[in-house]
Formats: C-alpha cells, sequence, structure tokens
C-alpha cells in the first residue's frame, strides 16, 4: 500500500474520509463472504473431528486458514468503514454422511473461488489480496477432492466369501 492509500484508509477509519464509489459497494459483499469464511471454518473443524491421519491435519490447517481468511477480510471491512463487523455465525449443518460432507465442503470451497474472483475483478484496489485466498479455496477444494476419494470404497466390488 502505498503513502496516500494508506493515509485515506487511515482517515476513513478515524471517520475524516469517505469511500469512492467501486468502495462503497465492497463492505456489504466483505460481510456476506466472512460469514460464509466462519461457517466454512466451522464445519471443516467438525469435519477434522471424524477423519483420521494426515486428512485430520490437513483437514484442521484448512479450517485455520478459513478463519485467518475471515479475519483478514474484517480487518479490511474496518479500514473500509472504520466500525467493528459483529456477526453471529450459526452453527453449520454437517452431514453425518462422511463423503456426503466432504462433497458439500468441496462445493463450498469452489464457490468461495468464484466469489473472491468476483471480488478480484470488480475491486482492482484489493485484486491481489483476493487472488491469494481465491488460490487457497481452490487448493483446500483439491484437497477435499483428494481425500473425498481416498473415502469413496472403490469401485470395484469386495470379494466375495466362499
Amino acid at each position: 500500500m502505498d503513502r496516500e492509500t494508506e493515509r485515506t484508509v487511515w482517515q476513513r477509519v478515524r471517520g475524516q474520509g469517505q469511500l469512492n464509489a467501486e468502495e462503497a459497494l465492497l463492505p456489504e459483499r466483505l460481510e456476506r463472504i466472512i460469514l460464509e469464511q466462519r461457517i466454512d471454518a466451522s464445519s471443516l473443524r467438525q469435519l477434522s473431528g471424524r477423519l483420521r491421519g494426515p486428512e485430520r491435519a490437513a483437514v484442521a490447517r484448512m479450517a485455520a486458514e478459513q478463519d485467518n481468511r475471515a479475519r483478514e477480510l474484517t480487518a479490511l471491512h474496518y479500514l473500509l468503514t472504520g466500525r467493528q463487523l459483529r456477526l453471529k455465525v450459526p452453527t453449520p449443518p454437517i452431514s453425518a454422511d462422511l463423503p456426503q460432507a466432504l462433497r458439500e465442503l468441496f462445493f463450498r470451497q469452489k464457490q468461495a473461488a468464484r466469489e473472491l474472483q468476483g471480488l478480484q475483478r470488480d475491486f482492482d484496489m484489493y485484486a491481489d489480496h483476493f487472488a491469494a485466498m481465491e488460490q487457497d479455496a481452490r487448493r483446500n477444494s483439491r484437497m477435499l477432492a483428494g481425500i473425498l476419494q481416498g473415502v469413496l470404497p472403490s469401485a470395484s466390488p469386495p470379494p466375495q466369501k466362499r
């Protein structure tokens, strides 16, 4: 961030500056994405408790990354608006069926990547930041797909007992 951008941001935080038209739309979109990130983090924590071994550790790391991403977006929201964001995060329902839970989280990560890609396109000033987050979400979706493949029963039928 250059000095002029930093000065402008801190003026807004102190209530002395105004958002431009582009930035005025961002806080509302950020609120929705922050809530989704927190819900995803909670779901991933629940899921990690049902896994074992390296898969458990990988999903726990994903949950921590989601929390970090939500904190970063919350900080950006604060810098843009000058107000603390207090969101009530509902307890997410997660399927009791492990493969189904993995599928749901896989698709949520894909959706998060698409939303972050849209933010990159719509808000040039923060495009690099959103691009890094998008790549994290895509990596998480690939990891969840790999875990899902390991959890699903193989395509060949089990051997018959004689």
